[in-house]
C-alpha cells in the first residue's frame, strides 16, 4: 500500500515523489518509459528551477552532472554498468533512487553491488 502514486517521472513527478518520500510517505513513482530514456528534454533551467534545486540541496549534484555530461566519454566500466541497467528495471530504479535519496550511493556503488548488477544482466 502506498501513500501516494505519482504518474510521470520527469520534471514535475520526480521532485514531487522525492519531497513526499523525504517527509516519510511511501511513494510509488511510475513512468511509461524506462530510464535512462531517449525522450528529448530541455537542457535549459529557469532561474526558479535553479533556486528549487538549491533549496532541495541538489544544485551541486546537478552542476556536477552537467559538467560530467560535457566531458569525455565515460570509462568502459561505466558503460558496462549503464548497459546492465538498461536490461534490469529493478536495478535502474535503485540507481535513480540514489538521486531521490531513497537508496544510499555508498550502498549502490559498492564494488560487490556493481559486480552483481553487471554480471546478472
Amino acid at each position: 500500500m502506498y501513500d501516494a502514486i505519482i504518474i510521470g517521472a520527469r520534471c514535475a513527478g520526480s521532485p514531487t515523489a522525492m519531497l513526499l518520500a523525504q517527509k516519510g510517505y511511501k511513494v510509488l513513482l511510475v513512468d511509461k518509459t524506462g530510464f535512462p530514456s531517449d525522450t528529448p528534454s530541455t537542457h535549459f533551467l529557469w532561474h526558479a528551477g535553479v533556486a528549487r534545486l538549491k533549496h532541495w540541496g541538489l544544485l551541486d549534484q546537478y552542476e556536477s552532472t552537467v559538467q560530467r555530461a560535457s566531458l569525455k566519454p565515460p570509462p568502459p566500466e561505466l558503460i558496462k554498468l549503464f548497459a546492465a541497467l538498461s536490461r534490469n528495471q529493478a536495478e535502474t530504479d535503485r540507481f535513480f533512487g540514489t538521486d531521490a535519496g531513497t537508496v544510499s550511493m555508498q550502498e549502490f556503488f559498492a564494488p560487490e553491488s556493481l559486480r552483481r548488477i553487471i554480471t546478472s544482466s
